[in-house]
């Protein structure tokens, strides 16, 4: 979510957004996403489709995640 000042995005809040979406969550909530921006993390978390198989963590994608794997992919793996 950019940050929006009449119009435009001050260039440390782009580099900030773009930073967001390329860190994996560990990173992100050991920067405390959860209590700078709890509404972006939330979206990153609901409907997972991603397991980490380092961390536990869950996530819509697997490049939120340390070692992102499909859940789907996992599940068949366990059997």
């Amino acid at each position: 979510m950019l940050l929006i000042h009449l119009g435009r995005a001050t260039k440390k809040e782009i580099i900030k957004n773009k930073l967001m979406e390329t860190k994996v969550l560990c990173k992100q909530v050991s920067q405390k996403i959860l209590e700078k921006d709890i509404l972006k993390y939330l979206k990153i978390v609901s409907k997972p489709k991603c397991i980490c198989k380092k961390c536990g963590r869950v996530a819509k994608k697997a490049k939120y995640l340390c070692k992102g794997e499909k859940i789907k992919t996992v599940k068949e793996d366990a059997k």
